[in-house]
């Protein structure tokens, strides 16, 4: 009876070992994305579905500090179109409320489209102050300075740091804790960087004096050589550029 109640044990933590893992791992977060996508439509209804993409951005300097976009009409769904929402690696890296931020943000690209507003110039990076009336509709303000007064907006973005308020970290609690719930690992942590050696160093003689043309040694090598060295052809020795 101990062996047939074992054997039936073992067969119940397999088949639940299998359940678990037919379960992709980014189910959770996409689910969780998307749950806290409808509670923003709950409160502002006029905020379109939209198809939740999340993207790294290691590989790329410039998109490094780009924490999401909104698209229109980027998604095809058989004969409907459907706005793209994406976040990047790096805001995942950071808390709930600063996930909220951004979701709230884009939510405000497009409450702006359905209501025909234009929110946004020169290549849609500067957000003019029309993006602040449609970002206020969502829970968000533009910041204010010590002494009271508005912030200047930045010369290539505009007014697009728009800020959580107080009412509405609180109407969106329960958002933000399953945002800080995300069982991230990567996204959430630094990721592995490859150390650059030193940089090559490069030599000309005569024959490429004046030139863009030049000879390049590792630094070791180069330290390693007994100078001069010269060259076969103009018979000068290389030097370093």
């Amino acid at each position: 009876m101990k062996s047939m109640s074992a054997a039936i044990e073992l067969q119940a933590k397999t088949q639940a070992g299998k359940a678990a893992k037919a379960n992709q791992s980014s189910d959770k977060v996409l689910k969780t994305l998307n749950d806290v996508w409808k509670m923003i439509q709950k409160n502002v209804p006029e905020v379109e579905d939209v198809f939740v993409v999340v993207a790294s951005a290691r590989t790329n300097k410039q998109a490094a500090g780009v924490y999401g976009h909104y698209a229109p009409s980027t998604w095809g769904l058989n004969k409907d179109t459907a706005p793209e929402m994406l976040l990047s690696s790096t805001v995942l890296r950071l808390d709930g409320a600063a996930i909220l931020k951004t979701m709230l943000h884009e939510a405000a690209h497009s409450l702006a489209r359905v209501r025909g507003i234009q929110e946004t110039s020169r290549q849609n990076r500067y957000h003019n102050k029309r993006f602040v009336e449609m970002s206020n509709v969502l829970g968000l303000v533009w910041p204010t300075g010590e002494d009271g007064k508005p912030e200047k907006p930045d010369s290539v973005i505009g007014y697009s740091a728009v800020v959580l308020t107080d009412e509405t970290k609180s109407l969106y609690k329960k958002a933000i804790a399953l945002l800080d719930a995300l069982p991230l690992t990567t996204g959430r942590t630094t990721y592995r960087q490859v150390r650059q050696g030193p940089k090559r160093v490069r030599v000309q003689c005569g024959c490429t004096e004046g030139t863009d043309d030049y000879v390049s040694f590792g630094q070791t090598v180069w330290e390693k050589i007994n100078l001069p060295l010269i060259c076969g052809e103009c018979e000068r020795s290389y030097y370093q550029i």
